[in-house]
């Protein structure tokens, strides 16, 4: 019988320190602790600049009466109001410049009009940033044989300011179409100098210019030499312009 009790008494203390040793609380070493902090801290840099993110390109704008924009946006007001038609076949909404006929504008101003006047988003492009080498492409509407221009805000220079820069110009060809023009900048500044604005399409008061689309695209360095005929010099003497 003190056999059994004693076995009884051995059993019960065993189980009560087996209970006990469960119910303690688990717990991490220090060191995996420290880890676990140190690859939490370093997964992610909050400090990154904004401009160290490509904008995403092209930028671009449609006209129409409700115009679709994409980093650029039309002006009106002063010389720069314009008109909604619809041309071509089938026939698209466009808007057309005055040619120095005084257009209706929002604002009631009474002054003729040569102009479609553009800005650009300055969190997508701004003062040269993030590159000023650019691609402008204008979707026209091929009528009459008049000519037609750009004009931007351009990167200073020692001769010149760079504001209402000659981005080179166009003679149309009377298709009865719309074509593509493509205007390359080496030094595209668009920092607002230019009436508030980046750049504008003259229609040179010989005849209004109907513009469907403008589009921009970024230039990569050594993605191609430019020609100088581009910006409006003697389109004969064959030289190219290595802008990058």
């Amino acid at each position: 019988m003190r056999n059994l009790a004693r076995s009884k008494y051995i059993f019960i203390v065993l189980f009560c320190t087996m209970v006990s040793f469960s119910m303690r609380p688990m717990t991490t070493p220090p060191q995996n602790t420290e880890i676990a902090q140190t690859q939490i801290s370093t997964s992610f840099t909050p400090q990154t600049s904004i401009k160290t993110v490509w904008p995403p390109m092209p930028l671009s704008i449609q006209l129409g009466q409700t115009n679709v924009e994409d980093g650029i946006s039309l002006d009106s007001g002063g010389d720069v109001d314009s008109t909604v038609v619809s041309v071509g076949n089938p026939a698209v909404e466009a808007r057309s410049t005055g040619n120095g006929q005084v257009l209706p504008s929002p604002d009631g101003n009474m002054e003729a009009d040569y102009y479609l006047q553009f800005q650009v988003d300055d969190r997508r492009m701004f003062a040269g940033w993030p590159t000023p080498h650019i691609k402008i492409e204008i979707e026209y509407f091929d009528q009459g044989t008049d000519s037609f221009r750009i004009q931007y805000d351009a990167q200073s220079s020692k001769s010149s300011d760079g504001q209402f820069s000659d981005g080179g110009s166009i003679i149309k060809s009377d298709t009865g179409t719309f074509r593509t023009a493509d205007f390359f900048l080496c030094n595209a500044n668009f920092a607002n100098r230019d009436n508030g604005a980046d750049f504008r399409i003259s229609d040179d008061g010989n005849g209004a210019e109907i513009i469907r689309s403008v589009k921009i695209s970024f230039l990569l360095r050594g993605a191609k030499p430019l020609r100088v005929d581009d910006f409006g010099a003697n389109p004969f003497d064959g030289i190219l312009l290595p802008c990058f």
